[in-house]
């Protein structure tokens, strides 16, 4: 999977390994062999908000580090519910914009393979 995001400075594996392990402790599932990223958020208070396809656009999901938020397509919050691989991946992929930058907003980030997925018509094809 290809990420298409703002560069930012990068970040040893060590550092967010450590970060990981923090919040898998925090949300209670340490020593589980799946971990539930929704779980992840409820522990650290981030709120999904759900909207519109049309105020998405092209986007599955987009962090708002400043105001501890991620907003999404209610297509991937039900698909992750239902845990959907890949809408784990994406909620976790917003979880470090929130985590690691608290900076200025990060702009929405796109992956090559949404389409593919189905999740930018609204449901989840195959």
């Amino acid at each position: 999977m290809t990420f298409n995001d703002i560069p930012v400075e990068p970040l040893s594996q060590r550092q967010i390994e450590d970060a990981a392990a923090t919040w898998i402790r925090e949300s209670g599932q340490a020593g589980q062999e799946v971990i539930d990223v929704l779980r992840i958020y409820e522990a650290a208070k981030i709120e999904i908000a759900v909207r519109r396809n049309t105020e998405m656009g092209d986007d599955l999901a987009r962090a708002a580090p400043l105001s501890n938020r991620v907003f999404t397509r209610a297509s991937l919050l039900q698909a992750a519910k239902r845990d959907d691989e890949m809408a784990g991946l994406e909620f976790a992929h917003e979880l470090g914009h929130v985590v690691f930058h608290r900076g200025p907003e990060m702009k929405a980030r796109k992956t090559r393979r949404q389409r593919q997925r189905g999740f930018h018509q609204g449901a989840r094809v195959g």
